[in-house]
């Protein structure tokens, strides 16, 4: 009986040397571009909340966001940033335009189609009538990376605040107050929203008190906001004092609360208070000058009212 000839596990034996050494050089082809492009093209990119991420361009960057990745150990994190959320990008310490970032994005995309490397083995044409008798079958090496996309946050989930009495033009007694708001997503980050802000400052009324008047409104803000008005993560807002100034109405009391409602469309209504703010800064003359004649203001100092206060005259 004459017996099989070996070309076939000869074959196949070759075929899989080839099939090992060609994703090795090719894997570390790419690890070594990748190092070289990490050291040489590394970006520093600052967002607008104050955080610095740093990564090499990403050819998936495009008008809409900027991707940078970075990894180690084989792990591969691409990480896409809108771009409006951006304050200022750098490489090797010079500020870098983001329409040059644009466009050096789409030279690469273009130079890795063309160099696209293929991992296809095709099967060999000697003994083809061995190799289909053998089941043999073809092997496909997978050349994209596994990828750890992070999505940015841009869903609020809660708002912080911050208020204080402020003077803004050039009398002596407080216009109103400062208020500080912040929109955050999940991990805490500062994110800008459209919305609607609605502001209300509750004060306490000195004895004697009835039911109903003990902690009176003291004012009432509406206020419509864009994305574009957080800077670094934050919207500053002027509040003037409306019917009731505290410097004037000594009925009022010295401390209040403002409570804060922010209207995101489309995610909700998010709701945050600020107790013991000062509406009468502390000033123990004033205090006393406030019990001898009824005003908090000395006859040399010009108020908001456009006059110097005469009280001490009439008495």
């Amino acid at each position: 009986m004459q017996s099989r000839p070996l070309t076939f596990r000869r074959s196949t034996t070759q075929l899989a040397w080839r099939l090992i050494v060609s994703a090795l050089i090719g894997c570390g082809a790419t690890a070594t571009t990748e190092v070289a492009r990490a050291a040489d093209d590394s970006l520093t990119v600052t967002v607008r909340s104050g955080r610095t991420f740093y990564g090499v361009l990403d050819a998936k960057t495009d008008p809409q966001r900027l991707w940078i990745s970075s990894g180690r150990d084989g792990v591969r994190i691409e990480r896409p940033i809108v771009w409006s959320s951006i304050r200022g990008i750098s490489r090797s310490g010079v500020a870098v335009a983001g329409e040059s970032l644009i466009a050096e994005a789409e030279r690469l995309r273009a130079s890795q189609n063309a160099a696209e490397p293929s991992y296809v083995t095709k099967v060999p044409p000697a003994a083809p009538a061995a190799n289909r008798a053998a089941g043999l079958q073809l092997w496909h090496v997978a050349k994209e990376p596994v990828e750890y996309a992070m999505a940015p946050d841009e869903t609020v989930r809660w708002i912080e605040i911050d208020a204080y009495l402020a003077n803004w033009d050039a009398d002596v007694e407080a216009d109103g107050l400062v208020l500080d708001l912040e929109a955050l997503n999940a991990s805490g980050e500062t994110i800008p929203a459209d919305g609607t802000l609605t502001i209300e400052l509750f004060g306490e009324r000195l004895p004697p008190l009835s039911r109903g008047n003990a902690f009176p409104m003291l004012a009432n803000w509406t206020r419509q906001v864009t994305a574009a008005d957080f800077g670094r993560g934050t919207i500053r807002l002027r509040l003037d004092f409306q019917g009731v100034h505290p410097d004037f109405n000594t009925v009022a009391g010295r401390f209040a609360l403002a409570h804060v409602r922010f209207s995101v469309p489309g995610q909700g209504t998010f709701e945050a208070s600020k107790d013991g703010l000062t509406l009468q800064g502390f000033s123990p003359v004033r205090e006393r000058v406030q019990q001898a004649f009824g005003t908090r203001f000395l006859p040399t100092e010009t108020t908001g009212r456009g006059h110097r206060e005469s009280a001490f005259d009439a008495r």
